[in-house]
């Protein structure tokens, strides 16, 4: 996996705040429905960062295990979570020594990091759930046909295209990456920054059509799942 760090570390502190927000409550609940999970499960959550996505899970009543490569995010994910019992840091990359088979755990997912993950790792993802029919699956990705996302990247002075190129390098969720993951369905017809001003109903990302090109997210689950 490459590295979570970004390029300009300072200008993601963001990252740090809990969003509860309609827009990220929402695009959060898509995902535990495309994974088939609800309060009280355990999942496993790819590259969890500082922990912004595994506040919202926590706060829907999940227990995590959060994986995370980076050293200083891992440690960063600690502090956010110290003393609380709901999550579980593992400062490893994804690979079958990081996944216990004595820890049982009802899905793997994650937000904005498949596209980060290397061939390797998306084989050993992909070996994880063949060997798991039971354990859903469901993962948030930026649309790369979105030509917002592109801008985004381009004006956000802490982004940067060299760390986000895996996106329009490999298709994943069309089966050739990894075999057990499709695209489910999009969300959202807005950029998240406007969204969040609007709130409410018109700042929810609404589900919509399945090829819709314009979508600002799509959303990847187990190819026998549907979308919610």
């Amino acid at each position: 996996m490459t590295s979570t760090l970004y390029a300009e570390s300072e200008g993601h502190r963001y990252l740090d705040r809990t969003p509860d927000d309609p827009h990220h409550m929402a695009v959060v609940d898509a995902v535990l429905r495309a994974a088939g999970i609800g309060s009280g499960d355990r999942v496993v959550e790819i590259g969890a960062g500082r922990g912004r996505y595994t506040a919202l899970l926590v706060s829907r009543g999940l227990e995590v295990v959060a994986i995370e490569p980076d050293a200083a995010l891992a440690s960063a994910l600690r502090r956010r979570f110290e003393g609380g019992g709901s999550v579980r840091v593992i400062e490893a990359l994804f690979d079958d020594a990081a996944i216990d088979s004595s820890d049982p755990f009802g899905a793997v997912i994650g937000f904005h990091v498949l596209h980060h993950l290397d061939p390797a790792t998306l084989e050993c993802l992909d070996r994880v759930l063949k060997a798991r029919p039971s354990v859903g699956a469901a993962f948030l990705e930026p649309n790369p046909l979105n030509p917002l996302y592109p801008v985004q990247i381009a004006l956000h002075p802490a982004m940067r295209f060299r760390e986000e190129r895996g996106l329009w390098r490999r298709s994943v969720g069309d089966g050739s990456a990894c075999s057990s993951l499709r695209v489910v369905g999009n969300l959202g017809l807005l950029p998240p920054s406007l969204s969040r001003r609007l709130g409410g109903l018109l700042g929810r990302p609404m589900a919509a059509s399945r090829f819709a090109p314009w979508s600002a997210y799509r959303l990847i689950a187990r190819s026998s799942e549907r979308s919610p």
